[in-house]
């Protein structure tokens, strides 16, 4: 019986990955989170009486890896979280004291089911995986994230959250109300009203324009697709930049500082957002180098921050990348 049951493991993958990288903020350690968990499920197995669903005890042992990997490193972060908007500076290179947050490629999603139904949940999978809330909850205590995501996100009750977490309800009840306060604080103020689907033809529209404009390299179109206050952050680089002018000002210079004579552009969707992949060509070389990720977070029909990753490790995680 438990080696038929287990037969089956595999089928939670995707959404135990989804569930990681809101703990952890990173799709590689995401994976290496739900190896373990699968390794530790395991070599316990004996133990699984079915008194909890597999899926349960599954996401029981994910989050206590997740909360023993988070003892052991750097939460990731996002620029506009960590400092006021640079003024007239340039980016003056990539930092490594910070631990960044990565984006998370909309195939790794696709077979994840959602939990708004679900008797305690307070967010759709959707916004719970846009950058915004995973960036937010990053400044949550870890036993209060997960708190937060076992109850609001899964929709598990305060009682079985308590479980997982080996505490008493009222602790979990206690958690709870601080996160929520946290996250009031740290989410944009119009981030419940401006929810959107992130495929919606509104938003393709978007996403078809802005590649266009990168494509032609017209930055009078690319202006016109962003909001007055559009934000820009280019992680590992710690400055980031407030205002439309700002914003393209840092893209010429930018652009300009590569080898590149050449620009390629993808478009897909990262995170439940529309996202860019963005791959240059050097003078004689048949190669397509890849630059950087970008990922839109879109308020209001319009452009309001760009998440220009520019580590190219990231580009490992996107399998329709050009190499010639």
């Amino acid at each position: 019986m438990i080696a038929a049951t287990f037969d089956h493991i595999e089928l939670y993958r995707p959404e135990l990955k989804a569930h990681c990288y809101r703990m952890l903020g990173s799709p590689f350690d995401a994976e290496d989170a739900v190896q373990e968990t699968f390794l530790r499920a395991w070599r316990s197995s004996e133990k699984f009486e079915g008194r909890t669903t597999l899926r349960g005890w599954l996401y029981r042992i994910a989050t206590n890896v997740c909360l023993t990997m988070l003892s052991r490193g750097k939460t990731k972060r996002l620029t506009p979280y960590l400092s006021s908007p640079a003024a007239t500076d340039f980016p003056r290179g990539p930092s490594r004291e910070v631990s960044w947050l990565e984006p998370y490629p909309q195939t790794f999603l696709t077979e994840v089911p959602d939990t708004a139904s679900a008797p305690h949940a307070r967010y759709e999978q959707k916004e719970a995986t846009e950058l915004a809330f995973v960036a937010a909850i990053a400044y949550l205590p870890p036993k209060q994230r997960a708190a937060l995501l076992l109850h609001d996100v899964l929709g598990w009750s305060a009682q079985e959250a308590a479980r997982a977490l080996e505490t008493s309800t009222a602790s979990i009840n206690s958690a709870l109300q601080r996160a929520r306060e946290t996250l009031r604080k740290k989410l944009p103020e119009d981030y419940t009203a401006a929810r959107r689907p992130a495929t919606t033809q509104a938003q393709s529209d978007l996403l078809a324009q802005y590649v266009k404009a990168w494509d032609s390299h017209d930055m009078r179109a690319l202006v016109k697709l962003l909001k007055d206050d559009a934000i820009l952050s280019m992680p590992p680089i710690p400055q980031w930049y407030q205002g439309r002018d700002q914003v393209i000002e840092i893209f010429e210079w930018g652009t300009a500082q590569t080898d590149f004579v050449q620009w390629r552009t993808v478009p897909t969707y990262a995170n439940y957002e529309p996202a860019m992949l963005l791959y240059g060509q050097e003078h004689g070389s048949p190669n397509w180098i890849p630059h950087a990720i970008h990922v839109l977070e879109v308020r209001d029909g319009q452009i309001a921050t760009l998440h220009n990753f520019m580590d190219r490790g990231l580009f490992r995680l996107w399998s329709n990348a050009p190499t010639r």
